[in-house]
């Protein structure tokens, strides 16, 4: 069986690191990262405006906005944060199923996990592994940390 090392070649980083993962929807994070949180809060990334109401900090008044309308507006900034995941690999024997005599699905399931969590962690994002067939036989929890990738590369290559 290849080392999962053989699926992480220099071209495919290459090819990979091209990619950014950004969540294609709108996520809940605690960290500060790529992807949009449904909650407001102080970053660079203007969100929009809404009227003034009492309470609401007078530093936030845009008075540029106030010099044109008459009216007192709050600017509100979408807050980011990062992403959570996990791999999840069928280790099933359904797994084996080869086409036209290529790669097993198996081979391409551990050819992207190493390329996804690759490139999860390049962009900071916590990523975990857990592997299954009839039960759960591995999981890694997901951290952020480059010593992640190696952790991850070390299970797939035991496969």
């Amino acid at each position: 069986m290849p080392a999962a090392e053989q699926y992480l070649k220099p071209e495919v980083i290459r090819t990979v690191a091209r990619l950014d993962l950004r969540a294609r929807f709108i996520v809940e994070g605690f960290l500060s990262g790529l992807h949009a949180s449904p909650y407001h809060g102080f970053s660079v990334e203007f969100s929009e405006h809404r009227r003034y109401s009492q309470g609401d900090d007078l530093k936030d008044i845009d008075w540029q906005v106030y010099a044109r309308t008459d009216r007192f507006y709050v600017k509100k900034y979408q807050a980011e944060t990062n992403i959570s995941g996990y791999l999840v690999m069928d280790l099933s024997e359904s797994m084996d199923y080869t086409f036209r005599q290529q790669l097993t699905k198996f081979d391409y399931s551990v050819c992207l996990a190493a390329a996804l969590a690759y490139l999860m962690i390049h962009q900071q994002d916590p990523v975990g592994l857990v592997t299954f067939d009839e039960k759960i036989r591995n999981c890694l929890p997901p951290r952020s940390r480059r010593t992640q990738l190696g952790n991850i590369l070390a299970v797939l290559s035991k496969l």
